[in-house]
């Protein structure tokens, strides 16, 4: 009796050719996830180098602006380091023309990085003693480092204020789990995005939460190293 040859597409008859080329195949989606993420940053390193941290520093503290740690404005308030707004930032990018808006940051450095990346900002002005310096900011970043690829504008004292959605909401400050609920419902339902450090634990966590048609999807991003720069502005809002 003549034995029946297994079809082709046993993997008992694939050739190594064809494995090998199988193995690429099942391993294309991550290295594309890669790619993405990788581009991402890319992107991000980009807007925060091309904004000038200096601007938004008192005069007589521009010589730190170059130092990798939060730098104190005003009573209570500090700017953020560069590598913190790059963290914030890379936890999930705004993109290119989404409205985003910035709370508990009132230097207004975070908001000139999402502008950098091409979004309309909406920062929260809540602390007047650093808002002439920002608005400053704003206009020489736009002529000296191209700033304003996107818009920044002020915001009410309070974004719960605010009229319209946002697709993307970035808190500077730790917060708790009830004030996240409640930024949750300013985020448009279909695919907003809210990035924020949470006060719930001992140490700075940074949590990203996603809202869909679905519901709200939970992922936490590691530590956010801002101690410092955290206790500053808990007085932000």
């Amino acid at each position: 009796m003549t034995r029946r040859r297994p079809p082709a597409s046993d993997p008992r008859e694939a050739t190594p050719g064809a494995r090998a080329a199988t193995r690429r195949a099942s391993t294309r989606p991550a290295r594309a996830a890669a790619s993405a993420d990788a581009a991402a940053a890319s992107t991000v390193s980009g807007a925060v180098d091309a904004v000038a941290r200096q601007l938004f520093l008192p005069e007589q503290r521009r010589m730190r602006a170059f130092l990798d740690e939060p730098t104190p404005v005003a009573p209570g308030v500090a700017c953020p380091s560069a590598s913190t707004v790059a963290t914030l930032l890379n936890a999930r990018p705004p993109l290119s023309g989404q409205r985003v808006a910035v709370i508990g940051e009132p230097t207004g450095y975070l908001a000139a990085c999402c502008a950098q990346l091409g979004c309309d900002v909406t920062v929260e002005a809540n602390r007047p003693e650093t808002r002439d310096r920002a608005t400053a900011a704003w206009a020489a970043g736009a002529r000296v480092a191209g700033v304003a690829h996107g818009r920044v504008a002020w915001g009410p004292r309070s974004i719960d204020a605010a009229t319209d959605t946002f697709d993307h909401i970035i808190v500077g400050r730790p917060i708790d789990e009830p004030r996240a609920r409640t930024l949750l419902e300013r985020l448009d339902p279909g695919h907003g995005v809210l990035v924020a450090p949470t006060s719930d634990t001992d140490t700075s966590r940074l949590v990203v939460w996603a809202r869909s048609a679905n519901g709200v999807h939970r992922v936490d991003a590691g530590d956010l190293s801002t101690s410092r720069s955290s206790a500053a502005n808990r007085q932000a809002g």
